[in-house]
């Protein structure tokens, strides 16, 4: 006769495994789809590129875990509020720059559809 604590041993061992496993499905899954959208800017190629003007509308700091700072150093990541429109767009940048403050802000479009922002090289406006 088997006894229940041996069936209820193997059970709850199963149960883990399948637990284990669907949690490492779920891991798997979202990194490939998180994944796919950071390493598309990387390998399409960019087909249009425009200056747009905005205001420093937020500033952070980043990034937020100090064992990073090593790799990355400090700096800073704006809301800028473009004109024309009431979008805000997320752009990093090592520069401090007040709230308010004018910036010339580079829109690059990607073959597949993908708007990718970043502080332009050029001089700011005004």
């Amino acid at each position: 006769m088997i006894s229940t604590r041996a069936v209820s041993g193997k059970v709850s061992a199963f149960l883990r495994l399948l637990l284990y496993i669907g949690f490492g499905l779920v891991l798997v899954v979202f990194i490939y789809l998180s994944g796919v959208r950071f390493y598309a800017s990387d390998t399409t190629p960019v087909v249009d590129r425009q200056i747009l003007t905005g205001l420093i509308a937020t500033v952070h700091g980043y990034p937020i875990n100090p064992r990073s700072l090593v790799h990355s150093g400090i700096g800073y990541r704006y809301g800028v509020r473009l004109d024309g429109g009431e979008a805000l767009v997320f752009v990093q940048d090592i520069r401090p720059r007040p709230i308010g403050s004018p910036v010339l802000v580079e829109r690059l479009h990607h073959a597949d559809g993908y708007d990718e922002y970043r502080m332009s090289a050029d001089k700011t406006p005004g």
